[in-house]
């Protein structure tokens, strides 16, 4: 199990700053360019937070619980629903441009 674990957390490791990269070009096909600025030092700011807090309640989690278990569980429970508006954005910038597409002759 133990391995398994280390192995999970690696490949995220790894993956993370791809997935991040990935969500940073998005920024501007999602948010209209006068709030990009604005929009970009938000969401840095609550990434900043989060990195922040996050190793402290992780902690505390393994702490209060004697394992890790329980912050491997909240990291994946977190990080997993930011799958769907993910997906939804993506299905509504594909929306945009076949409507885009469809009206240039």
């Amino acid at each position: 199990m133990a391995t398994i674990v280390i192995v999970a957390y690696l490949v995220s490791a790894a993956a993370w700053s791809s997935v991040t990269s990935a969500l940073t070009m998005l920024w501007p096909e999602a948010i209209h360019i006068h709030l990009l600025a604005v929009s970009t030092a938000a969401i840095n700011s609550v990434a900043s937070i989060r990195a922040f807090v996050g190793p402290y309640g992780w902690g505390i989690v393994r702490d209060s619980t004697g394992s890790y278990l329980a912050g491997l569980v909240a990291h994946s429970a977190i990080a997993f629903p930011m799958i769907i508006p993910i997906l939804i954005l993506r299905r509504q910038l594909q929306v945009g441009r076949a409507a885009l597409a469809a009206t240039v002759p």
